[in-house]
């Protein structure tokens, strides 16, 4: 394992938190005799504050220099699985990826009314969390579904299917244009930060110029209107118009607290903490105490 390599084991294990590193120890394939070596390993680089190659070897005699590098390799693919076996099932998104494993599993023996149960289980969540990704698939399973004679449906249903389709690529899209502009608008301010003349006014404005800006009713999801509330905020934060960026931010609270269902989801808390921040910041700036 290249030093660099060796330095990014070292890094992983230094950023888990004490659950994680217990569930990785107590976790049932490390308790094989083999895998031993694998949890004294973890152990002594997580003991050193800096990375030092000769000083573990040292501590771990039994290891031979020459396996040190194969032994590295798979002790980082072991916490990366061991990590997403933690989280199984704590994410919407992981829970999507389980249930259509199983309807896949289900349509490949033909088992198709418990397939369509799941399959419907599952665009309930998909549609509740504005999953469109994942939306994709499950309709792409239904329609083979439905060929199969495994789908009861009207004589329609092949069109209002294939129609789905396309309202939720249409979403996606939409998601992914105003994912774009955030990113753009952020990295912007990032490297030039509140304007100063109006050479730089008119930098920002050339971004906001895009038809996504123009109104709300343009953000088509949950995601998209997160977005579009941001990244306004931000624009008008960055020109000094504090007001309405207060206005924005504060439409951005109230749309994240309107759904609350969400906020168990890391992504989704750090979003809504980022918000409060923002939102707070702004206000003051705005003297709307």
């Amino acid at each position: 394992m290249p030093k660099s390599s060796s330095n990014d084991l070292f890094v992983l294990i230094k950023s888990l938190k004490k659950s994680e590193k217990r569930y990785f120890k107590v976790y049932p394939s490390r308790r094989a005799k083999g895998e031993l070596i694998y949890i004294r390993l973890f152990d002594a680089i997580d003991k050193q504050s800096k990375y030092n190659e000769p000083k573990l070897l040292k501590k771990l005699k039994t290891i031979p220099p020459a396996r040190l590098s194969d032994l590295k390799n798979y002790l980082y693919q072991m916490i990366l699985n061991s990590v997403e076996s933690f989280y199984a099932g704590n994410t919407v998104t992981a829970k999507l990826k389980k249930l259509l494993s199983h309807a896949e599993f289900l349509y490949e023996r033909s088992i198709y009314s418990q397939c369509a149960k799941i399959l419907s289980k599952a665009k309930h969540i998909a549609y509740k969390y504005d999953k469109y990704l994942q939306l994709v698939e499950i309709i792409g399973l239904e329609k083979a579904l439905y060929i199969r004679g495994g789908m009861q449906g009207t004589g329609n249903y092949m069109e209002n299917i294939i129609w789905e389709k396309k309202m939720v690529l249409k979403k996606l899209d939409n998601e992914i244009k105003y994912k774009d502009l955030r990113y753009t608008l952020f990295n912007h301010y990032y490297r030039s930060g509140i304007t100063r003349n109006e050479k730089e006014v008119n930098a920002y404005r050339k971004i906001m110029s895009s038809d996504l800006c123009s109104q709300e009713s343009k953000a088509l999801s949950y995601n998209a209107k997160s977005d579009f509330y941001f990244v306004n905020g931000l624009y008008y934060y960055a020109v000094k118009d504090f007001k309405n960026s207060f206005i924005y931010y504060q439409k951005l609270v109230t749309l994240i607290e309107s759904h609350p269902e969400r906020l168990h989801e890391q992504p989704e808390m750090f979003k809504y903490i980022t918000a409060l921040s923002n939102y707070h910041i702004a206000s003051y700036l705005s003297k709307n105490y």
